[in-house]
């Protein structure tokens, strides 16, 4: 026990920090909302109802339970609904009072009341004495003082608060001491606990008493609980030793209900004796009944009399008990094993006698009632062998297993039909035939052997066994229905999904496909296009609830994915509902030294480190990104990749190896490479973006081997800046056309020439990161016997490349949004002077033969625009979209007076001087001011012949300006 300094708080070990903080929260003035009348401003409760998996209860609740425990401004409420025997009630004695002495809350007035209610309370015998009243005024004093510490009502509050806190924290630690799984009943400082013994009581209330200064208890064990909820229960030990809590069966009710008027015995209100002796007499009644039929040998042990004078029904009585709902029921309490009587035997077929000792050998049966010998279906004498001590018995045999379904085969048979055996299964145990597999098997071998035995076809008797159970129900499913709840398929993102041959989801459609055709029946498929189409059109309705698959990958041996803390981890394949399978293993190789020297790593390292030209880091990050596609980083980058080599570099050879890792052989289709090898098309054309699906399995979108020739259409630019900010593109398919389709955010051109966008898409290419390959693969990395192939097809190397995505993936998640923003950022991205500018200003910039950036020095930009776009024939480009090129060259484009004229959008260097002198230079040997670009022919085009005069004063200006030796640098258009 430990007592919070700034707070005053009482807390344990076991009290969870969410808890201790908002305990404090309710100690503060602000929060406590002591006088609060309008109902805007009710008082805030303690916590949420806290379950299985919260943060209270996720350490001590069994698995399996589904109960709550309510945390409330005057202590734990808490039950599971059952019926519950041999239990513990625990209750504490002036649980504020204790707590209030222990944290020196009392005066000294009070406290000599305290000690005196504790030396009654261990007085023997007190409640027979005057002591009990002298006891209850002092509680009351007691209880009056806890509530009223202080000098206002807001510090009564406050401190009336701690108190209940600090008791709250103190019974939450002895819960937690049984195990919350055993606590079936709590309202704030008493509590029912099942799985006790009196050894273990008497240790709870010593370790307890160590820690809190003269607390004590009163404990009582009783044979059955029957409880409702945390605060309608029955405790019952026979008819006459019961504590009836149950506010629909109690004599409080029944008083109610006789008078109208509450009952109320410890006051000096009126109270009607005869009716208050006839409702005691109602409730020991009930207790008889729930005696009987909980504890005694039959259910009602013969007492019809009692029902009819209850006016109830026995359903009714053990549903105002709690009984009827809770979800064990009663506690099975008959226990057998079966066994052939050979004597009285007539089945005389030995294999029918070895199946039957088979279904009995090693087994314990559980019956809700009690069974006696019969004679079966197979006209066999079968014993039912009672089991009075079940504990003692599996002791002495510790191969037998305990089992709650009753073996189908000691069921009779009447004038030998087996139809009507048949519906009497179902009949009785419907649900049960549902859910379990055994009692189903059972029942049909049963079935096949009456079937042999009486020269019947079985296939008949099976299928009326299938129709029976599930006919019914399923003629009341669509086809959808059924295809949605087929354990092979998942639907996500509004689009069916189907496990392949990995047991990963695809939507690829003949996986789909295959799926559905299971549930057209013959008549439907002289139309199965049109049916596979109603599947896709019904699956939109509402009722259908999308589900979400898990992010990673999915070998043949392992489940693969990061937390969301970055750590690697591995499981059972069967585990998580995943989408794209590998075809290697996930191995640490930092992990082991040996393969973190083995030839293999160090050969893919070098590759990787080749084909950045240095930037092994950043390289390794892109591929990082691949298991993270889902996470939104790429949302965050908006970045798409280029690596620029002379051919032979490798690139080609890195993306075979990626592709033995993540493609699948058998459907003959690249997750990585784009479906559709032109860009333009691939992003723009409507069956080109389906089949790019991610949902299909597409990883990646790379292009290799791209011609940069064939320029990217500003159409194609606009796309892929759509898909690396995270938005979908419209796509058609066979049967769903123009619907929404998320592609691959990880966009990757290998090309030996650098690929620029069209006209005005400026923002696509400024989020080109380009890697520039060192030198070729046969140079950077040595390979044994020069067989490259064999390299590519080694495992070792596969499974080197894939650790290296994985365990970038994983550094990724660790670093923060403005880490992984600067790991791509444009300074270090390998590009070429002109790398920025469009297609349409390239070409407009060779054949006006602009030879480096000088030659733009001092010229109005709308006068070099209109030049531009009558030369282009560009007329729909945009000022604003040029001006950003422009600029993207290192120019600083602004108003500047030349010789006495105002000029607006002049292209100046960042030296004031330079461009003032070249200026100069210009008007003074050519009259020439920044409003001219170039002469125009007869017909109102420009002849971009004339514009080298813009290059007069080269080879003076650049030997004077060396500081800004990046002006006179000559472009290379290659």
């Amino acid at each position: 026990m430990k007592i919070d300094t700034n707070s005053g708080l009482m807390y344990f070990k076991s009290t969870p920090k969410i808890l201790l903080q908002t305990e404090k929260l309710h100690l503060q003035p602000e929060f406590n909302r002591h006088n609060a009348t309008d109902e805007k401003y009710k008082a805030i409760k303690m916590l949420p109802k806290q379950i299985v998996s919260s943060t209270v209860a996720s350490d001590a609740w069994d698995g399996y339970q589904k109960e709550q425990i309510s945390f409330t401004g005057n202590g734990i409420y808490a039950y599971q609904k059952s019926v519950t025997y041999n239990v513990y009630q625990i209750d504490i004695h002036s649980l504020l009072g204790t707590i209030a002495f222990n944290l020196k809350k009392l005066d000294q007035a009070t406290r000599k009341l305290f000690l005196r209610k504790k030396e009654i309370e261990n007085t023997k015998n007190y409640q027979k004495s005057r002591l009990k009243n002298e006891k209850d005024r002092i509680k009351s004093k007691i209880n009056c003082y806890c509530s009223t510490i202080g000098k206002n009502k807001t510090e009564h509050s406050i401190n009336r608060s701690r108190l209940n806190s600090s008791a709250i924290n103190l019974v939450l630690d002895m819960l937690c001491y049984f195990g919350l799984s055993n606590v079936i009943d709590v309202v704030n400082d008493g509590f029912i606990v099942k799985n006790l013994n009196d050894e273990k009581v008497a240790a709870f209330q010593k370790d307890f008493k160590k820690q809190i200064n003269y607390l004590t208890f009163s404990v009582k064990k009783w044979k059955v609980a029957i409880i409702k909820d945390s605060q309608n229960y029955i405790l019952i030990n026979d008819s006459k030793d019961f504590k009836n809590r149950n506010n629909c069966l109690n004599k409080s009710f029944f008083y109610r209900e006789l008078t109208k008027q509450p009952l109320q015995t410890g006051t000096n209100e009126y109270v009607d004796w005869d009716s208050y002796c006839e409702a005691s007499e109602k409730e020991a009644t009930i207790i008889s009944i729930l005696n009987n039929y909980l504890l005694e040998d039959g259910p009602l042990n013969g007492d019809d009399l009692s029902l009819e004078k209850m006016h109830k029904d026995l359903k009714d009585i053990l549903s105002d008990a709690g009984i009827d709902d809770v979800n064990s029921k009663i506690r099975p309490r008959y226990y057998y094993t079966f066994s052939i009587n050979d004597k009285d035997n007539e089945q005389q077929k030995d294999y029918i006698n070895r199946y039957t000792k088979r279904i009995f050998q090693n087994f314990v049966y559980i019956s809700d009632t009690k069974l006696s010998n019969e004679v079966n279906i197979f006209q066999q004498s079968i014993n039912a062998n009672y089991i009075d001590n079940i504990d003692e018995f599996l002791s002495k045999h510790p191969n037998y297993h305990v089992s709650h379904i009753l073996p189908p085969i000691i069921s009779q048979i009447k004038d030998n039909d087996i139809n009507k055996w048949l519906i009497d299964i179902i009949d009785n145990r419907k649900e049960e035939l549902k859910d379990n597999v055994f009692l189903y098997d059972s029942v049909a071998n049963i079935l096949k052997i009456w079937s042999a035995e009486h020269n019947v076809d079985p296939n008949n008797l099976l299928k009326k066994l299938h129709s029976y159970l599930f006919h019914n129900d399923l003629n009341k499913l669509t086809i959808a229905d059924k295809v949605y709840a087929d354990p092979a398929t998942l639907y996500v993102d509004e689009q069916l999904m189907a496990k392949d041959s990995h047991n990963v989801y695809t939507d690829e459609p003949a996986v789909v496909n295959n799926v559905i055709d299971k549930y057209i029946d013959r008549s439907g498929m002289n139309y199965i296009d049109k049916n596979r189409n109603n599947v896709h059109s019904l699956l939109k309705n509402s009722k259908y609830k999308n589900d979400k698959l898990d992010n990673g990958f999915k070998s043949d041996h392992q489940a693969i994915w990061l937390d969301e803390k970055g750590e690697i981890r591995t499981t059972s394949p069967l585990k998580r509902k995943l989408k794209n399978h590998v075809n290697v293993n996930f191995i640490n190789f930092d992990n082991d030294p040996k393969l973190a020297s083995c030839p293999e790593y160090k050969q893919v390292l070098k590759l990787l480190d080749n084909l950045s030209g240095g930037n092994v880091e950043e390289f390794c990050y892109m591929l990082g990104l691949i298991p993270l596609l889902n996470t939104g980083i790429m949302r965050l980058l908006r970045c798409w990749f280029v690596i620029l080599s002379e051919p032979g570099a490798g690139k080609t050879v890195l993306f075979k190896i990626m592709g033995h890792i993540f493609d699948d052989e058998e459907l003959h289709k690249s997750k990585i490479l784009a479906p559709d090898s032109n860009l333009a098309r691939a992003f723009t054309d409507l069956n080109s973006i389906d089949s790019a699906d991610v949902k299909k399995g597409q990883l990646m979108m790379i292009f290799d081997d791209y011609q940069a020739n064939r320029n990217i259409s500003s159409q194609a630019g606009i796309a892929i800046n759509r898909v690396i900010s995270g938005e979908r593109l419209n796509g058609g398919a066979k049967f769903q056309q123009n619907h929404p389709v998320q592609l691959s955010p990880l966009i990757i051109v290998a090309t030996n020439s650098l690929p620029h966008i069209r006209i005005d898409q400026v923002s696509s290419e400024a989020r080109k990161y380009v890697f520039k390959a060192k030198t070729s693969f046969s140079k950077a990395v040595t390979v044994k016997n020069g067989d490259v192939n064999k390299w590519i097809e080694s495992k070792r190397v596969q499974e080197a490349l894939f650790f290296i995505i994985i365990k970038y993936a994983a550094r990724l998640i660790k670093m923060t949004p403005n880490e992984q923003k600067k790991i791509f950022s444009q300074d270090k991205s390998v590009k070429s002077d002109l790398s920025n500018l469009s297609s349409s200003v390239l070409e407009f910039f060779q054949d006006a033969d602009v030879t480096c950036r000088y030659d733009l020095v001092g010229l109005k930009l709308s006068s070099l625009f209109e030049t531009y776009k009558l030369s282009t024939k560009t007329y729909k480009a945009s000022i604003t979209a040029f001006k950003k090129q422009i600029e993207s060259l290192g120019f600083i484009v602004k108003r500047k007076k030349f010789r006495d004229n105002q000029y607006s959008s002049v292209i100046c260097s960042k030296n004031r001087n330079l461009t003032n002198e070249k200026m100069n230079l210009i008007a003074d040997d050519y009259s020439l001011f920044p409003d001219y670009a170039c002469e125009n022919n007869q017909y109102g085009y420009p002849k971009l012949s004339t514009f080298k005069v813009h290059h007069a004063g080269y080879e003076e200006l650049s030997k004077k300006y060396k500081n800004n030796s990046k002006l006179f640098e000559l472009f290379d258009y290659e």
